[in-house]
């Protein structure tokens, strides 16, 4: 989007050589901006080169009084200057809210025990947690759960938990102690582990879609 400046905002800078550089410095006042501003180095480089050419002015005015205060605040100003050169402009990041519906959530890992017996692949959208049955499933991130029971995709006893775009599976569970409509916190056990379903052995499959799609649950949770 384009950042245009309001014309009846800004102050003229005085033509009377009777003011001094300092004074024209002072009331120099930036437009007012309609949109956020821009941060490329572009804009960096105009105001640098406007700063730059009033510490000239400051220090090599004729009038005696007007180069003294120039003498005085040039250091100051080259520092600010320097200061100003070494700040990387990055553009704005979406601030994602942790826990937050229709955000980002935070994710934590949905047990602290077992170890991941098979990967993300494109045979297999989810990750295999292998551990003995029974043990806690925490929910890996706050949301409402959307299903709690069994599950005729091959999933066994399976819980969902939504939060916003993002949805967590937890599968395989031998028993399952929330509701549909329950709202959770991340680290609340929403199930124990187990052998149901389409399953070799006790396990959790745990898998996380965003907007329907699924994704490498690696990438925010390594258990």
């Amino acid at each position: 989007m384009d950042c245009y400046h309001n014309k009846s905002n800004n102050v003229p800078m005085t033509n009377d050589v009777t003011t001094s550089p300092l004074i024209q410095a002072a009331s120099w006042t930036e437009p007012v901006r309609e949109t956020a501003p821009q941060t490329d180095a572009s804009q960096a480089t105009s105001f640098e080169t406007m700063l730059l050419g009033q510490m000239m002015n400051l220090a090599g005015g004729s009038d005696s009084s007007s180069f003294g205060l120039g003498e005085m605040l040039l250091p100051l100003l080259l520092s600010l200057l320097e200061e100003m050169g070494t700040q990387e402009l990055m553009p704005t990041k979406p601030n994602y809210g942790q826990f937050s519906f229709a955000a980002q959530p935070s994710h934590i890992s949905p047990t602290s025990e077992g170890w991941m017996s098979q990967g993300y692949h494109p045979g297999h959208k989810a990750i295999d947690i292998a551990l003995p049955e029974g043990n806690p499933i925490q929910t890996s991130m706050s949301g409402q759960v959307v299903h709690a029971g069994w599950s005729h995709q091959g999933y066994g006893n399976l819980v969902i938990v939504e939060n916003g775009p993002y949805r967590t599976y937890y599968a395989h569970l031998s028993e399952i102690p929330v509701t549909v409509g329950q709202n959770v916190q991340a680290g609340q056990v929403i199930g124990l582990s187990g052998n149901t379903g389409n399953s070799t052995g006790p396990h959790l499959h745990y898998e996380i879609r965003l907007n329907g799609i699924p994704i490498d649950p690696t990438d925010y949770v390594m258990p």
